[in-house]
């Protein structure tokens, strides 16, 4: 169950995702990260330590104290955020 809510999760958010293939667009993403663990902690956590460490969701959830479901829609929240932020970021530069 918990491999088709990854693959749910992520589903329509891959398709939507930001390109990085620039270190300028890494860059940005870093930047875009280190905004929103200001406002979106939490979410941000969840994020970095499944999207970017690697680690489990069933993982991430004990390890931010949240139920699976909770850490799940932290993650769509975080993605969510970030491809706003660096879009936002990239209508600027």
């Amino acid at each position: 169950m918990t491999q088709r809510l990854d693959t749910e999760v992520g589903a329509g958010l891959r398709d939507d995702a930001p390109d990085l293939s620039s270190r300028a667009d890494l860059e940005l993403l870093e930047k875009a990260m280190i905004e929103l663990a200001g406002t979106h902690p939490r979410e941000m956590e969840v994020v970095t330590l499944h999207s970017v460490a690697g680690i489990s969701m069933e993982v991430v959830a004990g390890l931010v104290s949240v139920s699976l479901a909770t850490a799940h829609r932290d993650l769509v929240a975080a993605r969510a955020l970030l491809a706003r932020r660096l879009r936002s970021l990239r209508d600027v530069r």
